[in-house]
Formats: C-alpha cells, structure tokens, sequence
C-alpha cells in the first residue's frame, strides 16, 4: 500500500503532462509601428541526474553502476506568424489612427491590433496573435 499511493501519483501527472493542450500566443508591447517577429524561444535545459541509491547503515555501499541522465528534451518550435489578411487592412478604412480591433480569422485563431496612417492610407498592424490548438 506504501508503494502504489506513489505509483499511482505519478501515473496521474504523467497523464496529465501528456493531455496538456498546446496553443500559441504573441503578443508585441510596441507603440507604434511593425513588431518583429517573436524570437525563438530557448532549448530547455538538462534534466537533474538521478540521485545516488541509499547507504544503508553497518553495511558497505553496494556497487551499482551510474546511471545516465536523461537525455534532453526537444527544443520548442519556432513560432510561424500568419500573413495579415486583406480584409483585415479593409477594417482599418475609415477608422482613426490608433483605432484597435480585434479579429478572427477562423474559430480559436485571432489577431490583434492597431489600425495606423502608413503611405497615405491606414493600415493594420499586428499587436497580438492567438491560436488554440
């Protein structure tokens, strides 16, 4: 009974860490103008190494091999920002500079963002991005 509570505990957040859903959302903190394109987020790092086996007392400790560390994970992937859409530069006919709208491209996919006097004529410029997978 010690050992399953254990067990089970950990079956449970392994099931849990594998059900996570994956999304993506960007969001540029720029004034005015273009935002750059977001940058590539970091490998993550190593893993700790397993801890070393317990001595137990009077008794010399046994010789057991080293483990090897888990190996790394793979690094995330580098996030692919849509094109604008036309209709979403249309939106900004019209509308005053600085104006923000919100739109959506499809269920759980939408842009963010400014609607700024560029060339003459206003256009739409992406602040934020978010898409539910």
């Amino acid at each position: 009974m010690q050992k399953t509570i254990p067990l089970i505990l950990a079956a449970m957040l392994a099931l849990g860490a594998t059900a996570a859903d994956a999304s993506i959302h960007y969001v540029c903190e720029a004034a005015r103008g273009k935002c750059p394109k977001p940058p590539v987020p970091p490998a993550p790092p190593a893993p700790p190494a397993p801890p070393a086996p317990p001595a137990i007392v009077g008794q010399p400790a046994p010789a057991t091999p080293a483990r090897p560390a888990p190996p790394a994970p793979p690094a995330p992937p580098e996030i692919d920002l849509p094109d604008i859409p036309a209709a979403f530069h249309a939106a900004c006919q019209g509308k005053v500079d600085g104006t923000r709208l919100n739109l959506t491209m499809r269920p759980g996919e939408g842009m963010g963002g400014v609607c700024e006097s560029e060339g003459g004529k206003m256009v739409f410029h992406l602040r934020s991005y978010h898409r539910a997978d």
